[in-house]
Order: structure tokens, then C-alpha cells, then sequence
């Protein structure tokens, strides 16, 4: 008995932990695992910033869709509007002249997406794929809506044309 006792007390005195190679080959697993897996892990996140990008333009364009339709709360003028949005927010022209910036008409189309959506400075394009994403929206005087892709490489994504006719 006391022979496995000693015994005993002689392995846990002699244990003191892990050997070198022990520690490099679980280094050189976790190398192997982290080689593997951060391509997949870099897809997965290129993948979420364009559903992202998806998401918000067509919350964008939802909301102007709806501006559009509800004359009673907005009174979007006929035109053509160019929505731009890229990494540092959203802009919105017509005719080349920022309607964003220093509107002064209540209930425009700047109004219906921002009610909606939130303040523009906060609708990003977060993807690489195309860096900034430019829509153009045409109203006419029937209060019927034309969105036409400008930027082909996220019409692909989101399964559109570039330039795309059609009345939605």
C-alpha cells in the first residue's frame, strides 16, 4: 500500500504539464483549422454585406414607392431622381441638384425615405463588390414609379437588369 501511494505521489511531482511537442502540434492543428476555415469565414461575410446592400436599397425604394402612391402625406414632384448609396450614406438628386440638402418643400420623396428608413447618412453600402449602388427612379404624373439599376454588378446580385424597364 504504501509502495502505490509513493508511486502515486512520485507521478504528481514529476507532472508538470505540457511537453513542447505537445504544444506545437496543437499549434500547427490550430494553424491548419484557421487556414481552412478563414476563406469560408471572409464568403460568409461578403455575403451578409450585399444582402445587407439589397435590404436597404429596396427599404429605400419601397419607401419612396409608397411616398410616391400616398399623395396625401407626400407631394413627390414627376421626375426623375437618382439615388446614390454608397459608404458614406445616401444622396438623392434630381436634375443634378442635391433635393437632400436644404429641401424646403414639405412631404418631398427625401421625407418618405427618410420616415421610413431612418436618416440617410445611416443607408451605407457596406459590400465591395460594387462599391456605391445608383438607382434611378422616375415618378410620373400617374403616380406610377420606373426603377432603372445603374450599377449592373448589384442588379446581378439582386437578379434585375442594369437600366431595367419596367413599371413597379
Amino acid at each position: 500500500m504504501k509502495t502505490e501511494k509513493r508511486s502515486k505521489e512520485q507521478k504528481s511531482k514529476n507532472n508538470k504539464g505540457f511537453s513542447l511537442v505537445e504544444l506545437i502540434v496543437v499549434i500547427a492543428i490550430m494553424a491548419v483549422l484557421v487556414a481552412v476555415l478563414a476563406p469560408q469565414f471572409t464568403k460568409y461575410v461578403d455575403r451578409s454585406r450585399k444582402a445587407v446592400d439589397a435590404a436597404t436599397v429596396s427599404g429605400i425604394l419601397t419607401a419612396a414607392q409608397v411616398g410616391v402612391a400616398d399623395v396625401s402625406a407626400y407631394d413627390i414632384e414627376e421626375g426623375t431622381y437618382t439615388i446614390t448609396v454608397g459608404g458614406n450614406g445616401t444622396s438623392i438628386k434630381k436634375g443634378g441638384v442635391d433635393v437632400a440638402v436644404g429641401s424646403s418643400k414639405p412631404g418631398n420623396i427625401v421625407d418618405a425615405i427618410v420616415d421610413a428608413c431612418g436618416a440617410l447618412d445611416q443607408l451605407k453600402s457596406t459590400a465591395k463588390a460594387w462599391g456605391e449602388i445608383s438607382v434611378d427612379l422616375t415618378v410620373t404624373k400617374e403616380y406610377t414609379v420606373k426603377i432603372d439599376y445603374k450599377t449592373p454588378e448589384f442588379a446581378e446580385y439582386i437578379g434585375k437588369t442594369a437600366s431595367s424597364a419596367g413599371n413597379t
